[in-house]
This record gives structure tokens, C-alpha cells and sequence, in this order.
């Protein structure tokens, strides 16, 4: 039977605080079902199943990640990653020598995984990731300097529509998920002339446009 460390004062933070008590057990149910580096293999139906309640995958997604990156989406939605899960579980300093430290970091590099110390790990397998981004609107720089740590390698891999998805329940904009894949899947992730570098810069353009017409790019 695997033991893990329990975060006790969570019950402190205000964004925990605030879950309706099926995604608190929710929450619970990923630190208990993942494995040792964080990634669990997401199982909706079983988890509903067991904790007795069903559950809003968008909506969890949306309230974990309300005011700040908990949850990674990896492999097109299969798997999701607790961010923060590794430090917290074997400390924020990594000593080679320890046999468990040794398994986590080739679990890290198997899947994928650049390791600078716990609290540096970064996702080099892009092409794996699904980034679910929940940005509180309130400084576009501060959008601008996350969009540059999640798309480092430069290299552009188009979104699939729940990743977009996600990120514009996010930011409760609005914008039309479907309308804005096939709009850029059409012009071959092109806009203007330029190829598209950041699809997320481009949902918060769209955002800004939706303000003054509401019927060209919003669900309404």
C-alpha cells in the first residue's frame, strides 16, 4: 500500500474553501489515484462512480485552475498532471542519492519532462501537453509571460478544441470554441500573412473584438 504526505492546510486556502464538496472529494480522489510523479489516468466515470456524485469535467477543470495552474492536460486529454504535486510530495531540493528520488526523476524524463529541480519541472514533450492556462484577466503581460513559459520550444502545435476550450471557460469570455478552431483549422493556423505563433494571444484578441461584435465570434 503507497503512502503519500496530505497538504492539512489546504482546508486554509480560500480556492479549496470555496469547492462544492463533490469536486473536494474530487480533488482528494486525483492526489490519492495518481502516481508517484502526478499524472493520473483520467478516468471520469470510475471516479463519479466512487465518489458517489457526478462530475463536470470542464467545471473541474475551470475550478482548480480558477486562480492558478494546478491541473496539466496531457496526452489530448488522457491524463492529467498535478503541477505541483512533485515538490510538495519528495521536497523542493533534489538529492540524487535517494532511491525514490532516482525512480521520480526517470518517471519525470520518461514522460517526457525537463527537470531543474522540483519546482522548475517544464514539459518538453509538447506535442503530449495539453496546456490548460486560467489567467484572472487582470494584466496582459502577465498573460503574455505565461504564454512564452508554455510554448518555449517555439515550435507551434495547433490546440484541439478542448483545449481551447478550457482556456476560454478560463477567462469566461464567451468565444465560440468551435467557431475559432475551424476559423484558423481553414486558414491553416494563419492569420493575416503570419503564422500563428501564440493561439492563445489570438482567443484573447477575439475576446477584445467580441465586445464590439458579439454575433461574428461569440456563442451566444
Amino acid at each position: 500500500m503507497s503512502k503519500r504526505l496530505s497538504e492539512t492546510e489546504i482546508w486554509k486556502e480560500r480556492w479549496y474553501r470555496e469547492l462544492p464538496l463533490g469536486f473536494k472529494l474530487f480533488w482528494k480522489y486525483i492526489l490519492d489515484n495518481c502516481d508517484m510523479i502526478g499524472v493520473w489516468e483520467k478516468d471520469i466515470p470510475l471516479a463519479a462512480f466512487q465518489i458517489g456524485t457526478e462530475i463536470d469535467e470542464a467545471k473541474a477543470l475551470e475550478l482548480f485552475n480558477k486562480d492558478k495552474e494546478r491541473i496539466v492536460v496531457l496526452n489530448s486529454g488522457s491524463k492529467w498532471w498535478i503541477k505541483d504535486f512533485v515538490p510538495f510530495q519528495y521536497g523542493e531540493s533534489f538529492k540524487g542519492k535517494s532511491r525514490v528520488h532516482r525512480k521520480v526523476l526517470f518517471l519525470l524524463k520518461n514522460r517526457g519532462f525537463e527537470v531543474d529541480g522540483w519546482t522548475n519541472l517544464n514539459r518538453v514533450s509538447m506535442g503530449s501537453r495539453q496546456g490548460v492556462d486560467t489567467p484572472k484577466d487582470k494584466d496582459k503581460d502577465k498573460d503574455k509571460d505565461k504564454d512564452k513559459d508554455k510554448d518555449k520550444d517555439n515550435v507551434f502545435h495547433p490546440p484541439t478544441i478542448e483545449e481551447i476550450s478550457a482556456y476560454c471557460l478560463s477567462r469566461k469570455n464567451g468565444v465560440d470554441p468551435n467557431k475559432f478552431f475551424d476559423h484558423y483549422e481553414a486558414n491553416g493556423w494563419i492569420r493575416g500573412k503570419t503564422k500563428i505563433k501564440n493561439w492563445r494571444a489570438c482567443v484573447r484578441t477575439w475576446e477584445q473584438t467580441a465586445k464590439k461584435e458579439p454575433s461574428r465570434y461569440k456563442n451566444l
